[in-house]
Order: C-alpha cells, then structure tokens, then sequence
C-alpha cells in the first residue's frame, strides 16, 4: 500500500480491498516458508505486515475512499482535467499513516517520522525545516573553516556561498513564524534568543517592502549561486567587463593520479560577490558586514535547533530519549 500522495494510490486502495484477505494468506504462508529456510525474523516482519493489512481492511472501506461515485460524463471529465485531480482526503491520509507507524514500531524503531511530525501539523513542518536548515550548516561550517586554514581560497569561496545561500533561504522560516500564527506563539522566543542574534531584526526590514539585513548582505551572492548568469544578458557582460584587467589563467595540478584544472578567472569574478564591486563608495563596510555576519547566523540557528526540537517534542508528549538511536536491535 501507498503510505503519501501516490499517483496510483486509488489503483492500490481499490486492488487492497478486493484482494486484501488473499493478500494476507499469501503474507502468511510465505513469512513461514521463508522462515524454514532462512530465519525466524522473516516469520516475526510477515506476521506484522499481516496484522497491519488486516487492521487497514477491517477500519476502512478502501474502495469506496478511493472510487468517485458513478455520476454523468461531464462530471467525469472535469474530474479527471489537470487541474481538477481529486486529492486523498485527511481522513484516508491519517489511517495510511498510523499504519505506516505501526509498521516502524513493529520493526523496533523507538520513534517514527510519523510520530514526530503528524500530517498537517505546520509546526511540526516548521521544526522539520529548522533541523534541515542546521544539518546544511552543521556541514558547510566546518568546511569553510578549514578551507581558510588551509589557504584554500577556490574551496572556500565556494563553500562560503554554499553557506550564504543557506542563511538567505532561511528567511522563509522567519517569516512563516512571522506570518503563521501557530508557528509564531510557538517560535517567539526561540528567533530572539539572549545573547544570539536576533534573526526577526535580521531577517524583517523595518517597515512592510523594506529589504531586510539579510536581503542587503546576501541576496546578490544567493542568487548567483543558485543561477548562472544569463548569456547575452547584462549581468554577465558587466562582470565579466568590470575584470577586464584581472588576469585569465588556468592552474593544473595532479594529486593522487588525477588531474584537476582550476579556471582562475572564475574565482576572481565570483569572488567580487563575497568582497563587494571595489567601485561601490560602501564597499569595505559591505565586505566586513557580509563575513562578520554569516557566522553569527548560522550559529544562532544550530542553538535554535534543538531547542525547537525539545519543546516540539514537549508539545507532543514525547520522550526525547526515544531519539536516541539503538544499534543493538533489528532493523528489518
């Protein structure tokens, strides 16, 4: 069975209930046949993927969900027109994911996705997205620190940007807990943490169609990190005039057998969306701004993280040692 919004999930509905009691006697008797031959665990996931069929057939008409009612032509037609594709209704939505819970249980995992973020649930998604945002920065920080280290200026533009880009789409965060009531009762005292930076002052300009801090910093870097320039368009030619005089060079290098070709040109150019156009009169402010800046976010952010997790969690009445991963038991 389809546990989301599969495409056919109406085909897999409608062939469970006709043939879900055959499906169960098949499940069975195969679990015990692979069993004999191989080992008991096959006999214990069977028998659980057999009960959870069995409780889905016995609690939902699966057909009836999944198949419109007979009606006219027409109505099929428009039914059946791109725009108009019928959506799984909340109600089938929940029982195929409290099955697909039960199935982690049954396979020992002391929490499931399911459990912690329910479907629907914005703050859940908001809490989901903040540990996404710290897993990104989590690894680009450690990188762009040893790129500096090490001299490695190509590595660390590059995984500068990387790092940019991050902090500069977290802005939707912000601004769904600015914008979404339930996130912002939840998220009001995590965005303004003391002694951190104050990510609502960072992230929203002062009045309503202000550019914020984080638009002023980082916008031009994100998205020329996100896009390449357009060929033929102003953009580029600008770039790639405002360089004229830079040198255009290629530096190969072998390192365990390979070869590596580095196109200078490209860093000097991309560079300049790190230190700022030398011909802008804010030029040295915006430069130290945008470096002194980075850091400071993205380690308020890495705070925030689990501290959201923690009261989600609370919120739920979840134990948080039941994130604590178990290595001593099966997996299936």
């Amino acid at each position: 069975m389809a546990t989301g919004p599969h495409p056919d999930w109406r085909t897999r509905a409608v062939f469970a209930e006709d043939f879900g009691y055959a499906l169960t006697e098949v499940i069975s008797v195969g679990g015990h046949a692979l069993a004999s031959f191989l080992d008991r665990g096959w006999l214990v996931h069977s028998q659980a993927t057999f009960r959870s069929l069995g409780d889905l057939l016995e609690r939902a008409a699966l057909a009836e969900r999944a198949l419109p009612t007979r009606d006219s032509a027409g109505q099929r037609a428009r039914r059946s027109a791109p725009d108009e594709t019928p959506q799984m209704d909340d109600e089938t939505r929940r029982l195929l994911q409290e099955m697909a819970v039960e199935r982690g249980r049954d396979r020992h995992h002391r929490l499931t996705i399911g459990e912690l973020f329910p479907d629907g649930d914005v703050v859940g998604q908001w809490v989901f997205s903040v540990t996404a945002l710290s897993d990104d920065l989590m690894h680009l920080l450690p990188l762009v620190t040893d790129a500096l280290r090490r001299g490695d200026i190509r590595s660390m533009l590059f995984h500068h940007r990387q790092l940019v880009t991050r902090i500069y789409e977290a802005r939707r965060l912000v601004m769904a807990a600015v914008n979404v009531d339930e996130i912002a009762d939840f998220a009001r005292g995590l965005l303004a943490l003391r002694g951190m930076v104050d990510l609502r002052a960072m992230y929203v300009g002062e009045q309503p169609g202000d550019q914020s801090t984080v638009e002023y910093l980082y916008k031009d870097m994100r998205h020329r990190t996100v896009h390449y320039m357009w060929v033929g368009g102003d953009e580029l030619r600008h770039a790639l005039w405002n360089h004229s005089g830079s040198p255009a060079e290629v530096e190969l290098t072998e390192s365990g057998g390979r070869s590596r070709v580095w196109f200078q040109w490209v860093s000097v150019i991309q560079s300049a969306d790190l230190l700022g156009d030398i011909g802008r009169s804010d030029a040295l402010e915006l430069m130290t701004r945008r470096i002194e800046a980075a850091t400071p976010i993205a380690t308020t952010w890495l705070f925030i993280a689990p501290l959201a997790l923690a009261t989600h969690m609370q919120r739920l009445g979840i134990d948080f040692e039941h994130l604590r991963q178990v290595r001593d038991q099966p997996t299936g």
